[in-house]
């Protein structure tokens, strides 16, 4: 079940080594259109699951049934999966298969949110 944020944080503020990233691999794989949405988008929630090796975010409200995922995409070598929407919007992030030193960062970084959000639903 996903962990709500207080309030969405834009990807950039969030999870900035991965920005670049996401649009070079996007725009690499065919995936302009995604690519160019990158800049402005915003994580609402996090996987709750609690398995260590999870890096999975929604950059869409996932109580929200008009952002169902419809399809998984990871464009060639990177280092995650985007869910789309069937409006062809992100609406979900896995990081997957990052170099060692990037996963430390961005697990330090994710860790650091879900307490926050946690410490909000008690």
């Amino acid at each position: 079940m996903p962990v709500e944020l207080r309030a969405p944080v834009r990807l950039a503020e969030a999870f900035p080594d991965l920005v670049q990233p996401m649009k070079e691999a996007l725009d690499e794989g065919g995936e302009r259109n995604l690519a160019a949405s990158v800049d402005e988008l915003q994580v609402y929630a996090l996987c709750g699951c609690g398995d260590d090796f999870c890096g999975s975010f929604y950059t869409r409200d996932p109580a929200n049934r008009q952002t169902r995922t419809i399809g998984l995409s990871r464009p060639p070598l990177a280092p995650f999966a985007v869910g789309v929407t069937d409006g062809g919007a992100i609406a979900f992030v896995e990081v997957i298969d990052a170099d060692q030193q990037t996963w430390a960062e961005f697990k330090q970084r994710y860790t650091a949110l879900l307490r926050g959000a946690s410490a909000g639903h008690e």
